[in-house]
């Protein structure tokens, strides 16, 4: 038979090294004997802080504002050192509507998607590549320009029709440390974007 499950509780529990972990303790009663699971889930309420505090912070915000926001947001999110949320026009070109590069906003920047990464997000949606950047897209100059080596780009897709009108992405001048759940909060930040 099923033993009666006990109602799972979180602690924070401090390390030897003095690190502070969550830790969710669950647990079953069988026969008398308590069975108890602890997961350590300080990295799901980190990403959870994080989430939060990238939508809270602009929430409040609008227009212009907002993408400025966001850019400077994620960089610091991703320990990136450049952020853009592009519009796609007709030509194949991403327009940025919002970019920082190492801390500065950049106005005016454009480039054509074609031999870009871009061009692999405008096709899968999401894209990440932690390192070789420029190795495995040797066409755009603006990646060698940059010294690039990580990327990671998700779609802003029309919220009616599904069509990809944009890239949200990310460039790092070393390897790419990925947060956890970086895809799904990128996904979602793009949608809100869009």
């Amino acid at each position: 038979a099923l033993g009666k499950e006990i109602e799972s509780r979180q602690y924070n529990v401090t390390c030897k090294n003095g690190d502070v972990l969550t830790v969710e303790i669950s647990g079953v009663i069988i026969d008398s004997n308590i069975l108890a699971t602890f997961n350590d889930i300080t990295e799901r309420q980190q990403l959870e802080v994080n989430y939060r505090l990238l939508i809270e912070s602009s929430i409040s915000l609008s227009g212009q504002e907002y993408f400025d926001e966001i850019t400077g947001l994620l960089c610091n999110w991703v320990k990136a050192e450049c952020a853009i949320v592009g519009e796609l026009d007709a030509n194949g070109n991403v327009n940025a509507i919002s970019m920082e590069l190492d801390g500065n906003k950049i106005e005016g920047y454009s480039y054509s998607i074609k031999g870009t990464p871009c061009e692999q997000v405008a096709a899968d949606n999401y894209c990440v590549y932690k390192k070789d950047i420029q190795v495995l897209f040797p066409h755009d100059s603006d990646l060698v320009d940059m010294n690039a080596e990580g990327y990671l780009g998700s779609a802003i897709l029309d919220p009616k029709s599904g069509e990809v009108i944009g890239v949200l992405c990310l460039i790092s001048r070393s390897p790419l440390i990925l947060p956890a759940f970086a895809t799904e909060i990128l996904s979602e930040i793009a949608s809100k974007v869009g």
